[in-house]
């Protein structure tokens, strides 16, 4: 969604006028299948849409060159489609990828799906399942995390000690060192939140 720019006023002086903000109207787009009227490619949406019809829209798709970044986000995407399989975390299943869980290379789940490891997965539904006998409460944290190359941001963790802890301890149990440190100095820092 484009960004509106709102002029900030100071809070005015019982002499002063009021200045009433310029109207925030925000275009509608419509949830139907639309894209933009001109043919250079727009970043996000452009305000001036116009809705295709069917044949309209798949000799537009016929045409459709994607960026370079989609292009590599839509390749990705495809690999990730052709690994896909499941973990059961104490009877909760996930799916996720091959791609996703070797982002952290040496953690236990990238081990774990190696052709060599030990464990090997079970069919459940027709796709390679694995069994993980761990609380599943916090997995879909890890699987974000591993989602994300690796990447956390603090406000994705929890907001308390106790839910932080138990995240630390799954994620020494995975071997996943770098989101423990990042969970170790979030317990920290609602430690001295709790202190003031």
């Amino acid at each position: 969604m484009p960004s509106i720019d709102v002029p900030v006023t100071a809070i005015p002086s019982i002499d002063a006028p009021i200045v009433e903000p310029p109207s925030l109207e925000i275009p509608l787009i419509s949830t139907s299948l639309c894209l933009p009227l001109s043919t250079q490619p727009c970043q996000t949406c452009s305000q001036t849409q116009e809705i295709l019809s069917p044949s309209d829209l798949r000799q537009t798709a016929a045409i459709y060159t994607p960026t370079p970044v989609k292009k590599l986000k839509l390749e990705q995407m495809n690999k990730s489609q052709q690994s896909r399989f499941f973990i059961n975390v104490g009877g909760t299943r996930f799916e996720t990828s091959a791609i996703v869980i070797q982002s952290c290379p040496g953690s236990l789940l990238s081990e774990m799906i190696k052709e060599d490891s030990i464990v090997k997965p079970y069919l459940f539904d027709g796709r390679n399942t694995y069994f993980l006998d761990r609380d599943a409460k916090h997995f879909h944290l890890i699987l974000n995390y591993l989602r994300n190359q690796a990447r956390i941001h603090s406000d994705m963790l929890p907001r308390d000690v106790r839910s932080s802890r138990e995240l630390q301890v799954e994620c020494n149990y995975y071997e996943l060192r770098h989101l423990e440190l990042a969970v170790q100095k979030n317990i920290l820092d609602l430690q001295q939140l709790s202190l003031l």
